[in-house]
């Protein structure tokens, strides 16, 4: 079935009056607009700008935006009450709702066009391929266009572009971005970036209306001390930027040097909104080191091959050459040199690396006549929003298989029975055999034992879990391992400290082996209330397990 661009924007509402009517997620929504138009005030704009605008920082904040209070991203955490008002209110929406889980941001370029029916983009940082239905679309594209936004799945195959999406052709652009892709390509030797909607915010949409600080060190120690941190801890950050040298000419700030030792730590000991902190300590440093960092004027805007060129002598009279002009766009992409004798350097971190080879592997399985089917699809699609913290491919390992395999599918209802339980295990096999062959990773040789066990296992967890879990509120609960049940509905479990008490469980306690995990709470007639159900192979895991996204 294709979702047409109508039943994609009811969706989509349906989403947004689901974060308007959670009071916590409204407060989240309205305070992430200061972290998301940090760079301009989209105010200033037309009615029309303002509305797209707000549409993009719906899109990020839903699909992109880990929510503190939801403990994921809130279109999964708001799933299930989605399901619920499309059911009662549009069912056709059901058979499509991985058009919603399954978007993504990026930039693209058009490689062909089709009169009357689309055009086919190329994500020039991920490389992949998509077709696009766009049939008033395909009379304006030429080859060459670029169109930066978000896209929506609406069949197995097909895309729309979000409303929101802007349009460009500029030659001068398209140029840039490939040759800072490919500097980058040649330098960290990865093949796939994906660039998230907040940095794409900042490339393309910030420009006159800029926000920028008149006091940018005194700024960023209020801002700081009014976030919590206490004065010992705010000098020294301020100490370490003063005595490290700030590279003027470097492409990106925070990726190997003061900068980045400071949010990492930050990261670690603090609940900061680390995009905020990140830039207020950018432009502070700069202000230490001398002038300020140089901007680059609005790209967020069609521009023409004329434009773009009084924009670049604008910058050469500045004394800026044409490289130094791209440096904020380059800032924005997340890019940074790395010099090739140094091989210790770490590799750039791009969060949704793993997402971005999904998508390489269900593009390069369908054009080789084998897809995934719509099912597998989305569950690989999942597997990328869950492994969204890690920056470089290489770094997931057997272990985030499992973590993601015998717990996070289980805490946010990914799976709906035994046989999706079973396809996705089969799917994770295909994923895991491809990227060890394709990408040189040993994900299927470290993770084929735990694979095989978690085929006769999961099933068994998520079967349990759909009968007889239930809600647990805000009740986080404990966890107890299932030993063996005794009859009457009882059954003798261990709790963390070791004891094993014999409980209350029901039904329940027939269908379990030795090993399951539960999490539940005791009450006090020593019945378990059972929130969630784990198979054996989470148990290495049951340090720290618990309702939170990873």
């Amino acid at each position: 079935m294709i979702i047409d661009p109508n039943q994609l924007e009811t969706g989509l509402r349906f989403f947004a009056e689901a974060v308007e009517t959670s009071a916590e997620l409204r407060v989240e929504f309205e305070a992430s607009r200061k972290a998301f138009f940090v760079d301009h005030d989209p105010s200033l704009g037309t009615e029309e700008e303002r509305s797209r605008a707000a549409r993009r920082h719906l899109e990020w904040f839903l699909f992109e935006r880990e929510s503190r209070y939801a403990g994921g991203l809130p279109a999964q955490e708001l799933l299930a009450g989605w399901r619920e008002r499309a059911a009662a209110e549009a069912p056709e929406l059901l058979e499509r709702e991985s058009a919603w889980l399954a978007t993504h941001a990026g930039v693209f370029e058009v490689t062909s066009v089709e009169a009357g029916v689309g055009a086919w983009l190329h994500d020039v940082a991920g490389m992949g391929e998509f077709p696009v239905q766009d049939a008033a679309g395909s009379k304006v594209y030429r080859e060459g266009d670029l169109i930066v936004g978000r896209l929506y799945p609406t069949d197995e195959i097909r895309y729309t572009i979000s409303p929101a999406a802007a349009f460009y052709r500029n030659p001068q652009l398209l140029e840039a971005l490939r040759r800072d892709l490919a500097k980058h390509r040649d330098a960290s030797d990865q093949r796939v970036l994906r660039l998230a909607q907040i940095e794409l915010e900042r490339m393309f949409w910030s420009g006159p209306g800029s926000i920028a600080p008149v006091d940018p060190v005194g700024d960023a120690r209020a801002y700081l001390l009014e976030e919590g941190l206490d004065r010992r801890t705010v000098d020294g950050i301020f100490a370490r930027l003063t005595a490290a040298p700030f590279e003027a000419d470097s492409v990106v700030h925070g990726a190997d040097d003061a900068l980045a030792e400071i949010m990492s730590a930050l990261a670690f000991d603090t609940e900061l909104d680390l995009e905020a902190a990140r830039r207020h300590l950018y432009y502070a440093w700069a202000a230490l080191a001398g002038p300020k960092p140089a901007r680059h004027e609005s790209a967020g805007r069609e521009v023409d091959v004329r434009t773009a060129m009084e924009e670049f002598d604008e910058d050469r009279a500045r004394g800026l050459s044409v490289e130094e002009s791209f440096a904020e766009l380059e800032r924005r992409l997340g890019l940074s040199d790395v010099e090739d004798d140094d091989e210790d350097a770490p590799a750039p971190d791009f969060p949704g690396a793993v997402a971005a080879i999904v998508e390489e592997y269900l593009w390069e399985t369908a054009a080789k006549g084998a897809p995934e089917d719509e099912g597998s699809t989305e569950q690989l699609r999942v597997l990328g929003r869950f492994a969204e913290p890690i920056g470089v491919f290489e770094n997931l390992g057997a272990r985030d298989l499992l973590v993601f395999a015998s717990w996070w599918v289980l805490e946010h209802d990914v799976l709906r029975d035994e046989e999706d339980a079973c396809k996705m295990l089969d799917a994770l096999e295909r994923f895991s055999r491809w990227a060890e062959t394709e990408q040189e990773v040993t994900l299927f040789t470290d993770f084929a034992a735990q694979l095989g066990a978690l085929r006769e296992t999961l099933p068994r967890a998520v079967r349990a879990k759909g009968r007889h879990a239930i809600a647990a509120g805000d009740d986080t609960g404990e966890l107890y391992e299932f030993v063996a049940a005794t009859g009457d509905g009882r059954a003798v479990v261990r709790d963390q400290s070791g004891e094993e008490p014999t409980l209350k469980l029901g039904p329940l306690a027939q269908e379990l082996a030795t090993g399951d995990l539960l999490r539940a709470r005791r009450d006090a007639n020593d019945a378990l209330a059972v929130y969630c159900v784990y198979p054996p192979e989470a148990a290495e895991l049951s340090r720290g397990l618990g309702k939170s996204s990873r």
